[in-house]
């Protein structure tokens, strides 16, 4: 006799987003399309799914299901200043 296999229930897609690097090399810079703002990592980028940064009362799936970070180079001089705008950034420090 034969024991039937249970499949196991299907794993939500997980999103990869493309991650700039920061001059000061050890930041990523990852646009979020749902919180439309820029989320900041640690590097390196790995392919180890990180945890999303949005509200957890707004309309964000990654709350849900993380995403992963595609290496998209370095940060274009638009994407940091967009970043650094979000947040105040310690006396000195820049990217």
């Amino acid at each position: 006799m034969y024991a039937l296999s249970q499949s196991p229930e299907p794993q939500p897609m997980i999103p990869v987003l493309d991650a700039y690097r920061a001059p000061d090399g050890a930041t990523l810079l990852v646009w979020c399309p749902h919180c439309r703002r820029y989320h900041q990592h640690r590097a390196p980028v790995s392919s180890a799914p990180r945890i999303a940064h949005c509200p957890t009362d707004g309309p964000s799936p990654y709350v849900r299901t993380g995403y992963k970070l595609r290496d998209a180079g370095p940060a274009p001089a638009d994407v940091i200043a967009r970043a650094a705008q979000q947040r105040p950034q310690p006396e000195g420090r820049q990217y």
